[in-house]
């Protein structure tokens, strides 16, 4: 009949294809390993959100692709968090709540507490460099996170400028600009500030 023309039939063992193996693609370009905290870029790839955050420091293109990123651009994917962690096994999950704890840690150093007027910060420009910063002003929103704003120390008022609290830009004092990491030198050739980025020698 039409219907036992038309009714699909089911593939047996023999027929089935082989099914895509989802490990090679649930690893993190960076460290090579299983992605913890999946952060995705605007490009759509997908790294350890630790990964992609330090390379983003000296590097602003896509490890995968090359395309330009901009530092914190990208967004965390929580389903394919949760699809890595179902395709792991035992072992392998000991591991990787190994790893998330390590990332939890590094997550909590980083948060902004106890922020007030005179308050110094890392602060991440426009151009995503680090810088020394200066709290200078706390809006409160009630329920939201304040508003901070910041001055970056030896630079003129004019780049002042408000960002949230709880935002990626901002850190403790010396998380980042302690570190060997781009940083601004001034130049004052005749008279003109200008600025370079180079690399701590220490």
């Amino acid at each position: 009949s039409l219907l036992t023309f038309f009714k699909r039939k089911r593939p047996t063992n023999e027929e089935k294809p082989p099914q895509k193996k989802l490990k090679p693609s649930l690893e993190c370009p960076i460290c090579k390993d299983t992605i913890v905290r999946c952060a995705v870029t605007a490009c759509g790839h997908s790294f350890c959100e630790f990964c992609i955050t330090q390379h983003e420091i000296y590097n602003r293109d896509c490890p995968v692709c090359r395309t330009q990123l901009k530092f914190s651009s990208h967004h965390n994917c929580f389903a394919l968090d949760e699809v890595v962690r179902n395709s792991l096994s035992s072992k392998e999950l000991n591991d990787y709540e190994s790893r998330t704890s390590e990332f939890k840690a590094w997550k909590q150093k980083k948060e902004v507490d106890n922020v007030s007027v005179g308050t110094k910060l890392d602060v991440l420009d426009t151009e995503g460099v680090w810088c020394k910063g200066e709290v200078k002003l706390v809006v409160d929103y009630g329920d939201k996170a304040p508003m901070l704003l910041i001055h970056y120390l030896g630079w003129d008022s004019r780049y002042d400028e408000l960002i949230c609290k709880t935002s990626d830009r901002v850190a403790p004092e010396g998380f980042y600009t302690s570190k060997n990491i781009p940083r601004y030198c001034l130049d004052l050739p005749e008279g003109n500030v200008r600025a370079r980025v180079v690399y701590n020698d220490n």
